[in-house]
């Protein structure tokens, strides 16, 4: 794999209802896209999914950017990747910063696909047509918002 540039997009989207949790209620979602682009133009994509304040976990959006920027870029550049499957290895010297890690690895994995003109569900082994989903509700003001709120998703075909 012959990468060319990394770019890291930082987002915020607006939530389609506010979510409200033990600490507090969140009505947008800052989040990192990370691009990964090779010498012919195909690109790959990749999710952080940390926070913007480490309410969750250790790691932040700020924190996913400089370990990405300081850290995994430099791992990646130090000599071609033949296989996405190396990528954990070359972040192995880093501990935890899993969030960073995986945003990075997996668009270097949709990137691959992408050279093999393949899903990237079949370049990672997936054989399923379709797969469960399920949603994150948050705390309500009271039960009946809770019921109407469940009813709602399970309307939409959401069940589990």
């Amino acid at each position: 794999m012959n990468l060319k540039q990394v770019t890291i997009r930082r987002l915020n989207m607006a939530l389609k209802a506010p979510f409200t949790t033990s600490f507090g209620t969140f009505t947008d979602r800052e989040f990192l896209i990370v691009e990964v682009r090779d010498g012919d133009g195909k690109v790959g994509y990749g999710e952080s999914v940390a926070f913007a304040s480490p309410w969750y976990n250790e790691e932040t959006v700020d924190t996913n950017v400089h370990m990405i920027e300081k850290f995994l870029v430099p791992a990646l550049q130090e000599k071609p990747i033949i296989h996405p499957k190396e990528v954990s290895e070359r972040f192995a010297f880093i501990r935890r910063n899993n969030m960073a890690k995986s945003a990075v690895e997996g668009a270097i994995w949709d990137l691959y696909a992408k050279q093999q003109n393949k899903p990237l569900a079949e370049v990672l082994g997936g054989v399923a047509k379709q797969i469960d989903v399920g949603v994150s509700i948050g705390i309500k003001d009271s039960v009946e918002d809770l019921i109407e709120t469940v009813q709602s998703h399970v309307d939409a075909g959401i069940s589990e």
